[in-house]
């Protein structure tokens, strides 16, 4: 039994078995002290100014502004196509059938539940539930991403890849193209366009069309530069690049396997390549999520395992506070582990809720929905690259970073 197997029946384990490495809650004579006594961490105070509807009634909602998405599976000869329909909010990959949409059952480091993809409206999430890291996304290794529907993303968990392709990502037929690159051949050019992510292959799905492999990699935009993503064998410049991860293109360059040289208009890039650093975790976060399934206000950094906090609509519940009318004076009490957290509604008048349904006690997982009356959230993380110190929450547009 794994680790994630061994928190989902926490009712009957004591809390000293469920830390996994974390400190005991703060809790005196079955009394949790509020967060000035666990560190102080900053009130949120927002003023409440919309009705939703009832939290349980948002969630089983959810969907009605995303579109349909199609994910590529890459396979030993072929990629295998999955079609999810609009409103498919959730779509899980782990080592376990019963529990996810897409089962790898060849690879040891996959968890019960790995990896969680959450499409709302426009966004796209890519939260890492897992005990090892072992997702990347376009070619960085992270636990938390968010990106938008009008690009596909390169997605890998563990030795499996995976293309998303919302249905938002593919250009109208009259869609006219802006700030291009070209890749040229003897036989003609192509143009891709700098301010978005171009798939290159034979398949349908590709935004430059060569012949060959269904998909051989992406080029994708990072800040002043772009970048090629193998996802078949490619000679660049002569030399062989390493599978899925990002490589420099300056205008000039060759790509050998597609016969292709790269311009790029002068200008468009500063030549300078970026490093592309792993993340890693900082933290918990929950980032509020609107009726109209857009990032709302809230986006909240969690206090390290071994804490324990209250939401309440009182101000002397120093860590989360919300202004509501929804929200109970002592709503609902916080655990944070070191992979999960566990929520205790404290007898709330407007109730609490994971994923939809509504909960006394339970154990919320990264890329789970939260919802304590009036408000609701995802579960997810803060990250910083594991060489500098700086948290990175404001997401780069193309690698989610």
């Amino acid at each position: 039994m794994n680790r994630m197997e061994t928190m989902t029946n926490h009712e009957s384990i004591p809390n000293s078995t469920m830390l996994f490495g974390a400190e005991a809650p703060f809790e005196m004579a079955g009394k949790v002290i509020n967060a000035s006594a666990t560190g102080g961490y900053q009130a949120v105070d927002l003023r409440y100014t919309e009705h939703y509807p009832g939290a349980g009634t948002f969630i089983k909602s959810l969907g009605a502004y995303s579109e349909q998405m199609s994910i590529f599976r890459q396979s030993r000869t072929k990629w295998n196509q999955l079609v999810f329909p609009k409103g498919k909010t959730l779509v899980r990959i782990g080592s376990v059938r019963e529990k996810n949409d897409i089962v790898i059952e060849d690879d040891g480091d996959v968890d019960t539940i790995q990896t969680t993809i959450v499409y709302l409206g426009e966004k796209i999430f890519i939260i890492e539930r897992g005990v090892n890291s072992i997702t990347y996304v376009n070619g960085v290794r992270t636990p938390n991403s968010l990106l938008d529907d009008k690009n596909p993303i390169l997605l890998s968990v563990g030795k499996t890849n995976f293309i998303i392709r919302p249905k938002r990502s593919i250009p109208a037929k009259d869609h006219k193209k802006t700030c291009t690159f070209s890749l040229k051949t003897p036989s003609g050019e192509q143009h891709g366009e700098f301010s978005r992510c171009n798939l290159i292959g034979s398949h349908d799905a590709c935004d430059l069309k060569f012949d060959g492999p269904e998909f051989i990699g992406m080029i994708l935009p990072h800040r002043k530069n772009i970048y090629l993503i193998p996802l078949s064998e490619i000679r660049f410049n002569g030399e062989a690049i390493p599978m899925v991860l990002p490589c420099h293109m300056d205008s000039g360059n060759f790509i050998n396997s597609l016969g292709a040289n790269i311009i790029i208009p002068e200008g468009l890039t500063d030549g300078i390549a970026d490093a592309f650093h792993a993340k890693s975790p900082t933290s918990f976060k929950f980032t509020e999520i609107l009726a109209t399934e857009e990032i709302g206000r809230i986006k909240m950094r969690l206090p390290q395992p071994g804490a324990t906090f209250i939401i309440s609509r009182k101000k002397s519940h120093e860590y989360f506070h919300i202004e509501s009318e929804f929200i109970s004076r002592e709503h609902a009490q916080v655990i944070v582990y070191d992979k999960c957290i566990r929520v205790e509604d404290l007898k709330s008048k407007n109730g609490t809720y994971v994923n939809g349904e509504r909960i006394k006690k339970k154990v919320v997982y990264p890329g789970d929905f939260f919802s304590v009356g009036d408000r609701t959230f995802i579960l997810g993380y803060s990250v910083e690259d594991d060489l500098a110190a700086k948290t990175q929450d404001v997401q780069e547009p193309f690698t989610g970073l």
